[in-house]
């Protein structure tokens, strides 16, 4: 009787266990956004670098690349990605 008892217990345990961490594992793991972000801000530095040779650092191409690279920057923040500060926010 005693045996059977046990039995039910541990079944039931590891059921459990299982079921929460079928459930818990997808809800804590939040996307890994960093080579977007890293992308997003590559692209928009290297048009920014490339407008300023072409057209001087005050061109109206260059500011609407330093907007963009703004919000590449924003982008990255709403999706909790970091980024190297040092090369893109210069």
């Amino acid at each position: 009787m005693e045996t059977k008892f046990v039995t039910r217990l541990l079944l039931t345990a590891t059921l459990a266990g299982g079921l929460l961490l079928a459930i818990g594992a997808p809800a804590g793991a939040a996307p890994d956004n960093r080579s977007a972000c890293d992308s997003r801000l590559q692209g928009a530095r290297s048009r920014l670098d490339a407008d300023i040779r072409s057209h001087g650092d005050h061109s109206k191409q260059a500011d609407r690349d330093r907007a963009r690279l703004e919000q590449a920057r924003q982008w990255c923040k709403d999706h909790h990605s970091d980024w190297d500060h040092d090369k893109y926010d210069r």
